[in-house]
């Protein structure tokens, strides 16, 4: 989740349920025993799982409702302290989140074209 949370940091974490969290909030949730806090980019409520991606990832990924543990509402580093949940900072989340999903699906459609291309090459 570079840049917005570092190694290190102290991250505040609120308890909801999975269909409380919105496009762009920052969650943990476990995956092999491990602690991830990445980025919700989509969420598929009929099928109780979420679209989520690190800030730094490339790929995104599907998490379970059943694998979410909350919601970050605060992240602090050394002295400071940052709110994640002012409406500046959602709608801040909410616009990396679009970005994200888009640029990801922009990369993989150039991809193909390029594929295509070399394959008609003379």
């Amino acid at each position: 989740m570079r840049p917005e949370i570092l190694p290190g940091d102290k991250l505040y974490i609120s308890a909801l349920h999975p269909e409380e969290l919105r496009i762009g909030d920052v969650f943990v949730f476990k995956k092999n025993g491990r602690l991830i806090a990445h980025r919700i980019l989509k969420n598929f409520l009929h099928e109780r799982r979420f679209l989520e991606k690190g800030d730094g990832k490339f790929q995104p990924y599907f998490v379970d409702y059943e694998d979410v543990i909350g919601k970050v509402i605060r992240v602090e580093r050394d002295e400071a302290s940052r709110e994640l949940d002012l409406p500046s900072q959602l709608l801040r989340s909410r616009f990396i989140a679009f970005c994200s999903l888009n640029k990801y699906r922009l990369i993989i459609f150039l991809s193909q074209i390029k594929r295509r291309m070399e394959s008609i090459a003379f």
